[in-house]
C-alpha cells in the first residue's frame, strides 16, 4: 500500500483489486471511460466497461482501446449493427471480430462479412447466422476456405441449390451436367463434398453420385441414402471401394443375392456384412410367414 492511497480515491488505489471493487460505486460515464482506457490493469479496464452504458463511449473503447480483452467487452455491449460489422471487418484481433459477429442480426451486414471478411473464422461465424439460401449456395461454391464452404452447405436446404453445388465442377471442367460421371466433383475438400451429398434427397441425383463419383466418400454417403435395390445390388458387386460395397450390402434385402455375395466377394468385411444382412433378411421372412 502506497502512502498516496490514503489521500486519493479508491479507484486510484495502487492495488488493482481495490480499484476494481471501487468501480461498483462509480456512475460517472466519462470517468469510467477514462479508466477503461488508461488503467494499468486490463481486468480493471474491463470492469469499467461493464459499468458503462453510454453508446458513444462504448463505441470509442470498442474501436480504440489498446487491449483486445477490453475491446471485446465493449463490443459485447454494442447494438449498432453497422458499427459492429465495421469492427468485425477491421479489428486486428479476430476474437474481437467474432464477438462483434455474435451481436449482429442484420442479414445484410452478415452477408457482407460472410462474403468479404479476410478471416475465414469470421466468415464462417457469419455464415452460421445467414438465412439467404442463394447467398449460402454462392458461398458454398466460391469461398476459398473449406470450413466456410462446409458451414454454408450445412445451411442449404433448397434441393435445386444443393444440386447446383454438387455439379459446379462439371461446369468448370466443361463436362455436361447431364454426364453423371462427373457429378460429384463438387469441391477440392472431401468434407464439403460429403456434407453436400448428405443434404441431397433426390434419388436420381444420389444414384448418379453413387454410380460414378470419383470420390469414394461421396459414393459411400450417397449409397447410405439410396433405396433402389437393383442399383444397390450393382454397386455391391462392382464398386472398387470395400466400404462402399459394404454400405450397399447393408441395404440389400434380396436373400439370394446376399448369399452369393457372402460366399464370393473378394473382401472378408463385405462377406461378413452380407452374411449379417442375410440373417436379418431371413429373420424378417420368418416373421412374415407366421
Amino acid at each position: 500500500m502506497s502512502l498516496l492511497d490514503v489521500f486519493q480515491p479508491r479507484w486510484k488505489h495502487s492495488d488493482p483489486s481495490v480499484r476494481k471493487a471501487a468501480l461498483s460505486k462509480l456512475t460517472d460515464q466519462a470517468l469510467l471511460a477514462d479508466i477503461a482506457h488508461t488503467d494499468a490493469d486490463w481486468d480493471v479496464r474491463k470492469a469499467a466497461v461493464a459499468r458503462l452504458t453510454n453508446p458513444a463511449l462504448l463505441a470509442d473503447i470498442a474501436r480504440c482501446n489498446k487491449s483486445g480483452h477490453v475491446r471485446r467487452a465493449a463490443v459485447e455491449k454494442l447494438t449498432d449493427q453497422a458499427l459492429l460489422a465495421d469492427i468485425a471487418n477491421t479489428d486486428a484481433d479476430w476474437d474481437v471480430g467474432k464477438a462483434a459477429v455474435k451481436q449482429i442480426t442484420d442479414q445484410a451486414q452478415l452477408a457482407g462479412i460472410a462474403k468479404r471478411n479476410r478471416h475465414p473464422q469470421l466468415r464462417e461465424a457469419a455464415v452460421e447466422k445467414v438465412t439467404d439460401q442463394a447467398l449460402l449456395a454462392d458461398i458454398a461454391k466460391s469461398d476459398e476456405d473449406g470450413g466456410v464452404r462446409r458451414a454454408a452447405v450445412e445451411k442449404v436446404t433448397d434441393q435445386a441449390l444443393l444440386a447446383d453445388i454438387i455439379v459446379r465442377w462439371t461446369v468448370v471442367e466443361k463436362i455436361s451436367v447431364a454426364e453423371i460421371a462427373g457429378i460429384a466433383r463438387t469441391d477440392n475438400d472431401i468434407g464439403v463434398r460429403s456434407a453436400a451429398v448428405k443434404k441431397i434427397t433426390d434419388q436420381t441425383l444420389l444414384a448418379g453420385i453413387a454410380n460414378a463419383a470419383e470420390d469414394p466418400d461421396a459414393r459411400y454417403v450417397a449409397v447410405k441414402k439410396l433405396s433402389d435395390q437393383a442399383l444397390l445390388a450393382d454397386i455391391a458387386r462392382t464398386d472398387e471401394d470395400r466400404d462402399v460395397r459394404k454400405a450397399a450390402v447393408e441395404k440389400l434385402t434380396d436373400r439370394a443375392l446376399l448369399a452369393d455375395i457372402a460366399a464370393t466377394d473378394k473382401d472378408g468385411h463385405v462377406r461378413r456384412a452380407a452374411a449379417h444382412s442375410l440373417d436379418d433378411a431371413n429373420a424378417a421372412a420368418r416373421g412374415r410367414g407366421r
